[in-house]
Formats: C-alpha cells, sequence, structure tokens
C-alpha cells in the first residue's frame, strides 16, 4: 500500500469518525448501519501484499482532541462517538465480499478501533480531572497564602501594638515621676521659702523663689517633653515650646514687678506708715488716759492700738 493509499484512507477514517460523532441515532437505520459496516471494511480491507490498513494513534487523538475543542458541538460528541463504536464493536457483521467472493471481516481492526478510541477518551478525562485537582489545589494554595500573609499582618500588628504599649507604659512612669517630683520639689520649695522669710528682705526672697521656679517648670517641661520624644508622640519644633515661653513671660513680669517694687521702697514705706501710726495712737492713749480713767475707755483704746498694729 503506496502512502497516497494510506493518506486517502486516514482521510476516510477521520471522515467516518466526524460521521459517528454527531448522532446516536445513526446507527438506528439499517441502512446507514450497513453503510457504515461497508465503509469500514474498505477501510481495513486486507490485500495480498499486506494485512490492510492500521490507524494512527496521532489521527485518533487529532480527531478526539477536534471534537472536544469544539464548543458549538457543530463536530458532535465524544459520548456520542463512543456510544456508536460500542455498537458496531458489539453488532458488526460482514456486508462486502472480496473478489474471490469470500465474507470481508474486519472485526479485529473495528474492536482495535474502539479500543483505541475508548483508552484516547479515558486519557483525557483523566487529564481533565488532574487539570481541575491541580488548579482547586492551586486556589487551596493562593488561599494558603494569602491566609499566611494575613497571619503575618496580624503577627506584626501585635508586635506594633505591644511595642505601642511599652512606650505608654514608659509615659506613664515617667508622668508618674514628673508628678511625684513636682509635688516634692513644691513642697519643699515652699517649706524653704516660709522657713526663711524673717531672715532675708523680701524682695531677696520674691527674687530668687521665681528664679527657683523658673528652673524648676523648666525642669518639669523637658521632662515632659523627654517622655514624647520616648513614646513617638512629640518632634521639636517652634510650637512646642510656646507653652514654656508664656510661662517665662509671666515670671519676667513677676520679677520685674518685684524690682520695681524694691527700686520704690514699697514694703519700707508700709512699715513706716504702720509705725507712725502705731506712735500716734500710743500718744493719744495716754493722753485720754490722764484725762479719763475709766475702765471702758481704756478698753476702747485698747481695741483700736489693736486694729492700728494689725494694719
Amino acid at each position: 500500500m503506496n502512502s497516497a493509499e494510506i493518506n486517502a484512507k486516514r482521510a476516510q477514517l477521520s471522515n467516518l469518525l466526524s460521521k459517528l460523532a454527531l448522532s446516536e441515532s445513526l446507527l438506528s437505520n439499517k441502512t446507514e448501519r450497513i453503510e457504515i459496516y461497508r465503509e469500514l471494511e474498505s477501510i481495513y480491507q486486507p490485500s495480498d501484499d499486506d494485512d490492510g490498513f492500521r490507524h494512527y494513534y496521532s489521527d485518533i487523538f487529532a480527531k478526539i482532541f477536534e471534537i472536544k475543542s469544539d464548543e458549538t458541538l457543530s463536530s458532535g460528541t465524544l459520548e456520542t462517538l463512543l456510544f456508536n463504536l460500542q455498537f458496531i464493536n458489539e453488532h458488526y457483521m460482514s456486508k462486502s465480499t472480496d473478489k474471490n467472493g469470500e465474507p470481508i471481516n474486519v472485526s479485529k481492526s473495528i474492536h482495535k478501533l474502539y479500543d483505541h478510541v475508548s483508552l484516547e477518551i479515558a486519557r483525557m478525562s483523566y487529564s481533565d480531572k488532574g487539570d481541575v485537582w491541580v488548579a482547586q489545589q492551586g486556589a487551596t494554595l493562593m488561599n494558603l497564602s494569602n491566609k499566611v500573609e494575613e497571619i503575618q499582618e496580624d503577627a506584626k500588628n501585635i508586635r506594633d501594638s505591644v511595642e505601642k504599649s511599652k512606650l505608654d507604659y514608659i509615659a506613664i512612669l515617667g508622668i508618674f515621676a514628673s508628678v511625684v517630683l513636682a509635688f516634692v520639689g513644691g513642697m519643699t520649695f515652699s517649706t524653704s521659702v516660709l522657713n526663711n522669710i524673717k531672715d532675708v528682705s523680701i524682695y531677696r526672697l520674691l527674687i530668687v523663689a521665681l528664679a527657683i521656679g523658673i528652673v524648676f517648670v523648666t525642669v518639669i517641661f523637658f521632662m515632659f517633653y523627654f517622655i514624647g520624644i520616648l513614646t513617638r508622640h512629640n518632634q521639636f519644633t517652634l510650637k512646642t515650646c510656646i507653652p514654656l515661653g508664656i510661662v517665662y513671660l509671666i515670671f519676667g513680669i513677676l520679677i520685674g514687678i518685684v524690682l520695681w517694687m524694691w527700686h520704690c521702697g514699697a514694703v519700707e514705706s508700709r512699715d513706716d506708715k504702720i509705725k507712725k501710726q502705731f506712735e500716734s495712737t500710743e500718744v493719744t492713749e495716754s493722753e485720754i488716759v490722764e484725762t479719763y480713767d475709766a475702765p471702758e475707755i481704756t478698753e476702747q483704746i485698747e481695741f483700736e492700738t489693736n486694729n492700728a498694729a494689725i494694719e
């Protein structure tokens, strides 16, 4: 059998497979069934010099793939093809004779054709299931990957939260220490001022007290400022120094007032005025006592003297 004959039989078999894939009722018609049997016999009929045509696996694969890939079903379906080939394999009967009048029996070739088509369809079905399984596993792995990323993100958030909690603890301890320091320092400062109020000039005492107050406020301010830096809630800008500048301005005004009073001698003038009032009250009292020696008048004079001393 030359190559031209082989190619012709390959094309004939391909067309026959396409015909068998179109309709399951094709073989119910006796005339059509006999025609298909005779066409198979013409394809596989052995000759004197060989055993006849042998179909190609590649042709079967190409035809099955063509039918399977046709989404419009214009080429038929694999189920229909397999159903018709099974029917032919089970019910085939010779319908032609050779030149010697002997029946042509190609049942073995039909059986091989049915076996190879079945095997190829099963292989494709298994491959499709494998592709589906791989796709499902890929989707599962993708979901797992997304969950891992979510878990990593949650772990990162937890670490950030823990770090933030540590900084908050530092801030709380720093604020507590600042409050304690402010309270203790204020009490110590107040006690020191009250203890020395009688030993030094009132002006010097006030100026020293204001200066110490400036230092104390500055220390407290920078303590809170560094706590803000530790907790990453604060950055050095001119705006952050505005409260400290206002406090400095208030202390400066107070120191200026004290220096002005010192220059004018306001406290000394008040002391002289009280002293003169007290001396005047003593002279008046002595004159009244000499003139009137009555207990009621004496009590009135003592009351007024006490009031003048208080002023």
